[in-house]
Parts: C-alpha cells; structure tokens; sequence
C-alpha cells in the first residue's frame, strides 16, 4: 500500500498528539503516587493525598487493619492504646491537636505535622526505607 505526503504527515501528527497525552497522564499519575521524595511536595502533602495512611484514634492501630479496635487486643499502660500499634505513646494531645485526621505520612512513616515527619537527619530503615522507628516504620505498605 502506497502512502502520499499528506497521509504520512497526518499520522505522525496523530502519533505525536497521542504520545504528548500519554506523557501528561503518567506525569499527572506520578505527582499523585506518593513515591515523591521532596520535602515541599510531601509537606504540602501533594503527593500522598490519594494515599495517606490514617490511624484510628481509639485503638492506634492503621485504620481498617484486621488488629484495628480488636476487643482481646493488650492495651498499653501508659497511653491507653494497643500495646505495639503505631499510635502506642506517640498520641499524645498536642499531636493530635495537630493533626485531628492522624495521618501518617508515606514518605517517612512519621505523623503528618510533627517536627519529625520528612526530617532530612532521620535514619532509613533496611526493610522499607522510612524514617527508624517511626510510627509507620515497617506497618505502612508503599
């Protein structure tokens, strides 16, 4: 099948039209993802929107999780919470004051708001790359 000039300069037009709207999805994808390393955009919490991880307020357990407010769960004798849950002592009132939604941050595991949350000095964890021993520390799934 022969092609003239003009029925080849139109599909690379359509080609590139479609390229161009593809690359804008995936950007427009990427910004939404969470995996921004950015301290603005995770501040901002533009890139963790779709994402953020919320603890429950009762029991300090990630919202939804099977161990959320599980009746046979130990509590904590310091703050009331589930023994060992990423809430454990780390909910106190002014954090909560802070942050009433209790959202943890997907880019350190530290509770949005908080000094600590995206602090360029923090320690990695080997297993999943967040900040050393932060609420979200090996419990939030990236």
């Amino acid at each position: 099948m022969k092609l003239n000039l003009k029925t080849s300069l139109l599909t690379l037009c359509i080609c590139t039209g479609l390229f161009l709207l593809g690359m804008q999805t995936v950007h427009a994808q990427s910004k939404g993802s969470g995996s921004c390393s950015s301290k603005s955009c995770c501040s901002s919490g533009a890139c963790s929107k779709k994402t953020d991880t919320k603890l429950c307020k009762g029991c300090g357990e990630i919202k939804g999780a099977e161990k959320c407010c599980k009746k046979d769960a130990k509590k904590c004798g310091g703050c009331g919470l589930h023994k060992g849950s990423p809430g454990c002592c780390k909910l106190t009132k002014e954090v909560k004051e802070k942050n009433p939604d209790l959202k943890l941050c997907n880019s350190c595991g530290q509770i949005k708001g908080t000094k600590t949350c995206c602090a360029k000095d923090a320690k990695k964890c080997g297993k999943c790359g967040l900040h050393k021993g932060s609420p979200g520390c090996c419990k939030i799934k990236k």
